[in-house]
């Protein structure tokens, strides 16, 4: 994990919230892979303050010899901004560090790709949520980036997915202090996960590929406002219900919805498409 090929994971699990500026990082990382005997040096150049240098720097030099990304990683940004905010960061490298078999798809989950999707979704959701709103999430996955954009947000939060593993490092590994989150393993499609629906406020599906269409879940009430994304990637595996245009996906959705917004979102490979409504 300690490579400047993952810069970019790294990167966006600090910044889903709010990007920072992290190119000391970058260039720390880029001294460690083409010329590590003048780590000592970079770290010195920075430094936020001598107090963190001195405070870090042993330690720092130690993590990387242990390959202890997680110490790594966290103490190299204090040392370059002590105001960033390295609790989701420590708690996704934790989760690598003891789940290393996990690595690609968690990684996965805070990709470019997947940060420019659901912040899409989020900022063109914002003004149909508040504080008072229920939101489930389908297909949840690990709830990476929805979770941090959401949860100050809305008054619950309820990601449901059918891969328990993925929802138990999400609950006990990611967000572990956030209180207003309910998590549920099952098939969204069946009813015993289905059984409290007329609660929510709000769906968010942004794995409609993953599973049937829309318009087939049984627990729409008049008013749910929904957002979805499918895309067009059929060679994923998983991918059972891609669509080719925005115009198909439209077709997938409940009968009578009002449309509120959609959107096409470039994807490294292929096409995101994303619909917000009102059943």
């Amino acid at each position: 994990m300690i490579d400047r090929e993952n810069f970019d994971y790294i990167k966006n699990i600090i910044g889903v919230k709010k990007e920072h500026d992290l190119n000391s990082l970058f260039d720390i990382l880029t001294v460690i892979k083409n010329d590590p005997k003048k780590l000592s040096s970079v770290l010195i150049e920075k430094a936020q303050s001598l107090k963190v240098l001195q405070k870090n720097f042993d330690n720092i030099i130690k993590s990387l010899n242990d390959n202890d990304f997680v110490n790594f990683y966290t103490l190299t940004i204090e040392l370059i901004d002590k105001d960033i905010d390295t609790t989701l960061l420590s708690n996704v490298l934790t989760a690598i560090k003891h789940l290393p078999e996990s690595q690609k798809t968690i990684c996965d989950s805070f990709s470019n790709n997947q940060l420019l999707a659901k912040t899409a979704l989020v900022t063109n959701l914002e003004q149909y949520i508040s504080k008072d709103k229920k939101v489930a999430i389908l297909g949840s996955w690990y709830a990476s980036i929805l979770v941090p954009l959401l949860h100050n947000k809305v008054n619950e939060i309820w990601p449901i997915d059918i891969d328990e593993q993925a929802i138990k490092i999400g609950k006990n590994m990611f967000f572990p202090n956030i209180e207003n989150i309910q998590w549920a393993v099952g098939d969204v499609f069946e009813k015993k996960i289905a059984r409290d629906y007329e609660k929510i406020d709000v769906v968010i599906n942004t794995s409609c590929e993953h599973m049937r269409p829309m318009k087939e879940w049984k627990f729409w009430w008049p008013g749910m406002i929904f957002a979805l994304q499918s895309n067009n990637m059929y060679n994923i595996e998983g991918h059972v219900n891609c669509v080719d245009t925005l115009e198909d996906f439209l077709d997938q959705l409940p009968e009578g919805s009002t449309i509120l917004h959609t959107e096409e979102i470039e994807d490294t490979r292929g096409k995101r498409f994303l619909v917000i409504g009102r059943n």
